[in-house]
């Protein structure tokens, strides 16, 4: 079998078209064989051009499976010997099932990376961004479709103009370590290959701390704006009556593309609501309260308080 994934990238002067392709060529080589080396090659590629700067820090790059067809390949796969029995299955979270398999047992020589298989369910939507901070990942969705979000810039805590594009069978993504993402399984699920590379072990503590979670669906913990100065500028001005895009503009002299993200997000987030599409006002559950030079936004939802505070920025 012959294997080929072409890769495309923007660039200033348009988009850019090139390939990879693996033939191992071995003697008693397997389909799965190929299918695992041309993915450790390509991350491997991958972070050389990071850590040689030819590539971003953060950066991630899409491509698609060109040869064989996806179901040809499925049919291999499943009809050769390699991926029967994981190593060690997961379920964390609850939506999502995996097989491990390390690539030193399906290749055969010594490397930390590690194959998984994963089957996701429908994504509930108050899941959440993360990275993964010591680890590449290399995706390649096999059944399904579902919609990946990426957030190239720097890690903060409430991630702004994120990059979203569907991923259909056959799709392959690379995602360099460190890159915020999330993907969302559509409502017939959807099943991928990924290579962790390097491995890091699921559910002990250091894997824990490698990751750094954000709201994207659902309201945004209330300290996330507290302390990004730009989102509480935007809720405590529309709190004092500056309530238009326009004006919130002038008065934080920021341009308007930054405020309207701004908006988006908290809007999105429950923390504001558009009235009569021109006036923000803060949103029915969220109140602000000032007392001795500090600032307290407090929710109030479904009966339950959320309070945090902060010293007053002057």
């Amino acid at each position: 079998m012959q294997l080929r994934v072409s890769f495309r990238e923007q660039h200033d002067s348009g988009e850019s078209t090139f390939g990879m392709s693996t033939s191992l060529r071995a003697r008693h080589s397997t389909p799965v064989q190929e299918v695992v080396a041309l993915g450790v090659n390509a991350v491997r590629q991958f972070r050389q051009e990071v850590t040689s700067g030819s590539r971003p820090e953060r950066s991630f790059l899409r491509g698609r499976v060109e040869t064989p067809e996806m179901d040809a390949l499925l049919q291999e796969l499943e009809s050769t010997e390699g991926l029967e029995e994981p190593t060690v299955r997961i379920h964390r979270p609850h939506y999502i099932s995996q097989g491990l398999w390390p690539i030193r047992e399906l290749l055969g020589f010594e490397s930390q990376d590690v194959l998984s298989r994963v089957q996701i369910k429908p994504t509930p939507a108050e899941e959440c961004i993360h990275m993964h901070e010591q680890s590449d990942r290399l995706v390649m969705l096999t059944k399904g479709s579902g919609m990946l979000n990426v957030a190239p810039g720097r890690p903060e805590m409430f991630p702004r103009n994120l990059t979203r594009f569907e991923l259909h069978a056959g799709d392959v993504v690379f995602l360099s370590r460190g890159l915020g993402h999330l993907f969302f399984a559509g409502p017939d699920s959807a099943e991928a290959l990924v290579w962790h590379c390097p491995y890091v072990a699921h559910g002990d503590p250091s894997y824990q701390s490698l990751m750094r979670a954000t709201s994207l669906m659902k309201l945004a913990p209330l300290k996330d704006v507290l302390f990004d100065p730009l989102l509480l500028s935007v809720v405590y001005s529309v709190h004092h009556g500056c309530t238009k895009t326009t004006a919130l503009c002038q008065q934080l002299h920021a341009d308007r593309q930054t405020i309207e993200a701004a908006l988006r997000g908290l809007e999105a987030t429950k923390m504001l609501t558009l009235n009569d599409a021109t006036h923000w006002n803060l949103h029915p559950t969220l109140r602000i309260e000032e007392t001795d030079g500090r600032i307290h936004l407090i929710r109030d939802e479904d009966g339950v308080t959320a309070k945090v505070s902060a010293k007053l920025r002057t």
